[in-house]
């Protein structure tokens, strides 16, 4: 099956996904301004929250991924990639670590000059997902340089047992780490891409059972039941499916309603993504330092909005005024015309 998933109820999901993202950004920030003094109920929703929201970003990707290579090839798949992920990864890195050190007196953990030039092996704050996920699409279009689809179900099987036993790997690190844990996600987009998988999702027998191993898991994962290592694991990737497979049930749902604040955060979702701290910290910074507000809740709330509608706002007047290279540039099309 071809199919292109450039469909509403993926944009409801980026949208589901880049709100957990903003908030938990804002709340560490909070968090470590001593503005939250509740921690129980604090590390509880940030354990909820980070046990899915990222994996499904990389499910996301996965979607696109397969029909991507068959129109680019692997070659121009990876130059793409190359002109949006690497080119918004640097950008924003450098733009976000030198307004840090400009504003270092305001900032909680503000970098060095040496840390925020040392991003190309050692990625800071958000920007790993954007490091991360560009070496598994490099890894993944080598490994599926052919094109075939009898390839995909055994891949996804090698990397279930990478993600169990990476630690078993010599030589891994923080990259061996990524690839292996979020991995398993970014294929299972390619496995719904190629085998019909959300027709199973729309049954309300696989509902409920979802929905059952969902609470079962989280409760488990949250309360910090022992389950040994790869117990935990196991856990985990399940609390991760789960969660994703309701995520999907919940927007394919969406799509009976026109939502079009949602479906435009959707759309919006890697602007806000790059962009959202900026926001983010000047509102705790206005609230404390301008206005004396030191209420938890005021600073959750205006942080998650703001983080969301300011980078939403910038990127309505990149695409009003058509203002090139604020998040991709045409640098692998510049490099094939030259030759």
């Amino acid at each position: 099956m071809s199919t292109s998933y450039r469909q509403e109820w993926v944009d409801y999901a980026k949208a589901i996904g880049i709100i957990l993202v903003v908030y938990g950004h804002v709340a560490p920030g909070i968090y470590n301004a001593g503005l939250i003094t509740n921690d129980v109920n604090y590390f509880l929703v940030q354990k909820f929250i980070y046990s899915f929201h990222m994996p499904l970003f990389f499910f996301l990707s996965g979607l696109f991924f397969w029909d991507s290579l068959i129109k680019r090839g692997s070659k121009h798949l990876i130059g793409s990639k190359v002109d949006t992920i690497v080119y918004a990864y640097i950008l924003w890195s450098l733009l976000q670590g030198f307004s840090e050190i400009i504003l270092a007196q305001y900032v909680t953990d503000p970098p060095s000059i040496k840390y925020v030039l040392s991003l190309l092996w050692q990625p800071r704050q958000q920007f790993w997902y954007l490091y991360a996920l560009f070496m598994i699409f490099l890894l993944y279009s080598i490994v599926f340089y052919t094109t075939n689809k009898t390839y995909i179900f055994p891949t996804f099987l090698i990397t279930i047992l990478l993600y169990l036993f990476r630690e078993k790997i010599p030589g891994g690190g923080f990259y061996l780490t990524w690839v292996t844990e979020y991995s398993p996600y970014f294929i299972l987009g390619v496995l719904v891409t190629n085998y019909s998988l959300l027709n199973y999702l729309k049954k309300p027998v696989v509902f409920y059972l979802i929905l059952v191993l969902c609470i079962v898991t989280h409760g488990i994962n949250l309360y910090s039941v022992p389950t040994g290592l790869y117990g935990q694991k196991i856990i985990s990737f399940v609390v991760s499916s789960t969660s994703i497979a309701l995520v999907v049930i919940f927007s394919l749902q969406l799509t009976k309603h026109n939502i079009r604040w949602l479906l435009y955060l959707g759309s919006a979702s890697m602007a806000i993504y790059v962009m959202h701290t900026f926001a983010t910290s000047g509102t705790r910074i206005l609230l404390t330092k301008i206005f004396n507000i030191y209420d938890s809740f005021t600073h959750l709330t205006m942080g998650t909005l703001l983080g969301l509608a300011a980078p939403c706002l910038a990127y309505f007047i990149k695409q009003k005024f058509k203002i090139p290279f604020i998040f991709s540039a045409p640098i692998s099309s510049i490099f094939q015309k030259n030759k």
